[in-house]
């Protein structure tokens, strides 16, 4: 498989300065979603549908998707080598910064805390991979790449920064969309898309990833998700609610209405011509 923007080891954080954020926009949701779905493209994923859902009745993602692997099974008859899903991402979009938090006039007063506190903790990460070296659970070329049990760390100060940010994110995100979606277990990855210069990375839940969405549509990749490592169960879950929330598109583009268990077929919606492809007009 093709390595992913957003599981690239060599992906460097841009720096986000907290005068950078603002709540200036006009980017509608319909054209944000479009956004994602071109970035997935890029990234190659093999599936991708908007409005999906998570689970079997509720909480729609603005967009979901998948990517599969090549897998061989010996007991299969035939060709035994087979796609299976190995990742899936859920993204959600939101307009304006203050539909990023339910009670965004207690959020006013939590997110600068959280923001610092999230500065504080890189710092001291960075002293205990110094101090204690016996901590690093994998070894890699690059230090930074490797994986670290900074539970286990006799640094006071971590962990007492590391449980006001769990306090903090418990006030800004329990009962939300964010912590629904999370808990459902359905995505490896989980991003929030925004208009640029939105939300800065320090606001988000452990483990979510940030995107910023400009007036061209470009998106730009500002922190990186942690990968969540969803049963595979549930990647198929997942999948097969990215089919079905495809299915309204292919009937329509096919000429085919279904209402109450009767089928219709109507004139198929016709197909736009891109430029290249009309015949020029002749002169005279």
């Amino acid at each position: 498989m093709t390595k992913q923007l957003f599981l690239d080891l060599d992906f460097t954080p841009p720096e986000v300065l907290e005068d950078e954020i603002n709540q200036k926009n006009e980017l509608k949701l319909v054209d944000m979603r479009s956004a994602v779905i071109g970035w997935l493209c890029r990234q190659e994923a093999a599936g991708i549908a908007p409005k999906t859902a998570t689970r079997l009745r509720s909480f729609m993602a603005d967009v979901a998707a998948f990517w599969n692997r090549a897998r061989q099974f010996k007991d299969l008859p035939g060709n035994n080598r087979l796609h299976v899903p190995c990742h899936t991402m859920i993204v959600e979009c939101r307009r304006r910064r203050q539909d990023c938090w339910p009670d965004f006039a207690n959020s006013r007063e939590l997110l600068p805390r959280l923001r610092e506190l999230k500065n504080r903790r890189v710092l001291l990460e960075s002293e205990i991979r110094a101090d204690e070296p016996e901590l690093r659970e994998t070894a890699t070329l690059f230090d930074e790449f490797s994986e670290w049990n900074y539970s286990q760390s006799a640094n006071e100060e971590y962990h007492r920064v590391t449980r006001e940010i769990e306090k903090l994110i418990h006030a800004l995100y329990k009962g939300t969309r964010f912590e629904a979606i999370r808990s459902a277990h359905l995505a490896d990855f989980l991003y929030l898309a925004v208009p640029e210069k939105t939300v800065h990375p320090n606001e988000l839940a452990d483990g979510w990833g940030l995107l910023w969405i400009d007036q061209q549509q470009q998106v730009r990749l500002i922190s990186q998700a942690e990968n969540q490592q969803c049963p595979p169960e549930n990647r198929f879950h997942l999948v097969q609610n990215i089919a079905s929330a495809t299915v309204d598109d292919v009937l329509f583009r096919n000429g085919i209405e279904v209402k109450d268990g009767n089928v219709a077929f109507r004139r198929r919606p016709s197909r736009r011509r891109s430029d290249a492809k009309k015949k020029p007009r002749k002169k005279g």
